[in-house]
């Protein structure tokens, strides 16, 4: 799947989107380096004259966007369009930052030139790097070209719950949700066995990865043909973005309690909630009962 990517040079406009829709979310106080790339960042420059290369606008078109920063997605091809003068019939294109990598390039002319490229998954953002168009040996001439990035997966972009939830699921093996951040394999209730790397979330607002379970029966009698227990489960959470401030929080654990009683007719165990999800809180900043999960 591709993003088709349109930029204009002389006007880059940010735009913002709620962490919920999987796209973008604003920059906010507590992550100054994210702040400063939009209010002190100016536009890249139109660039021109340059050992016989001249490029007017980069054409992206209909890539996420944050801030001043473009997603550029680890699961999506973003195909990139530069117009201009002097790029010859071949060469090569290599970005600044070895998290962004040129998967194919479409079309080579000598006044415009498309290709397309992608993130690895441990990318990191940079907000001054480029992206050097050097044409063949014989006709050798290099150009960088300013741009600012920022990774993400299935355009969820680094820095939200959605990002960290989908990476650290990738980074063990693991399938993201798809096909948006907060697809559910079901919804959290009695019968639900938390499971490491499961994906907790909230009302599609926020989202938390588990990375540890452990559980125990915290009631005296430990038998349940003998009579009803309850099974005690602490769940160990990393998430980003917990209070809106674009951080890795530090991990938390919190507990939910199921009874379990023996149905003598059927010889089933039937759970009930003792503690449930409707006391269960993602982050302190976050008040909604935890809602549904992804497997």
């Amino acid at each position: 799947m591709k993003n088709h990517v349109t930029v204009c040079a002389a006007a880059l406009l940010a735009v913002g989107c709620s962490d919920a829709s999987t796209t973008l979310a604003p920059v906010v106080a507590g992550r100054s380096d994210l702040a400063a790339a939009v209010a002190a960042v100016a536009p890249p420059p139109v660039v021109s004259g340059f050992s016989g290369i001249s490029s007017s606008y980069w054409l992206w078109d209909k890539a996420p966007k944050y801030g001043q920063s473009w997603v550029i997605d680890y699961r999506y091809e973003n195909q990139f369009t530069i117009t201009g003068t002097g790029f010859g019939s071949s060469g090569t294109i290599t970005f600044g930052n070895p998290g962004y990598r040129v998967t194919s390039i479409k079309s080579w002319k000598d006044n415009q030139i498309i290709f397309t490229a992608g993130s690895v998954i441990d990318a990191v953002p940079n907000f001054a790097t480029g992206i050097s168009v050097t044409r063949a040996a014989g006709n050798s001439t290099s150009r960088m070209f300013p741009v600012r990035l920022i990774p993400g997966i299935r355009t969820r972009p680094y820095g939200q719950c959605t990002y960290w939830a989908a990476y650290r699921r990738i980074k063990l093996g693991r399938s993201e949700a798809q096909p948006t951040a907060y697809s559910a394999t079901g919804a959290l209730g009695p019968d639900y066995v938390p499971q490491a790397y499961d994906v907790l979330w909230a009302n599609n607002v926020h989202q938390a990865f588990i990375e540890a379970v452990s559980t125990q029966v915290v009631s005296a009698n430990k038998d349940v043909s003998k009579g009803p227990i309850v099974r005690e489960y602490a769940i160990t959470l990393s998430q980003y973005n917990a209070r809106y401030d674009e951080q890795l929080a530090p991990s938390n654990t919190l507990t939910i309690r199921v009874q379990e009683v023996m149905d003598l007719k059927s010889r089933k165990t039937v759970r009930s909630l003792v503690q449930g999800f409707n006391v269960f809180r993602m982050s302190p900043s976050v008040s909604t009962p935890a809602t549904n999960y992804w497997r």
